[in-house]
């Protein structure tokens, strides 16, 4: 179904920084196992500390696979991701990502 999200985005690498999310999923579940497709969009404000260090827009747009091994606990992992930095010169992304995440 229909999950309204909220994130902390922590980045390290050749640019450090802290993002800042909201956004929503919508998720099925075709499988008798606990694990969920969908898609997902997000949108929030990034914090870079190394580079440009300013603050900028941050969009994402992507697939989704969610999988719930205990109660309110998931590993997610989003392929392909589709994302936009308005950081610097701004930067248009494209990839995957991993998380995990509790839901209360």
């Amino acid at each position: 179904g229909l999950e309204l999200r909220g994130g902390l985005d922590v980045m390290l690498g050749g640019t450090s920084g802290l993002g800042l999310l909201v956004g929503a999923s919508y998720q099925l579940t075709p499988f008798t196992a606990p694990l969920h497709l969908g898609a997902v969009i997000e949108v929030g404000v990034n914090f870079l500390f190394t580079g440009p260090q300013d603050a900028g827009f941050v969009g994402r747009l992507s697939a989704i696979l969610s999988w719930a091994p205990i109660e309110h606990f998931s590993i997610e992992v989003s392929l392909p991701e589709l994302g936009y930095l308005s950081n610097g010169p701004g930067a248009v992304t494209f990839g995957a990502s991993a998380r995990v995440g509790y839901r209360f």
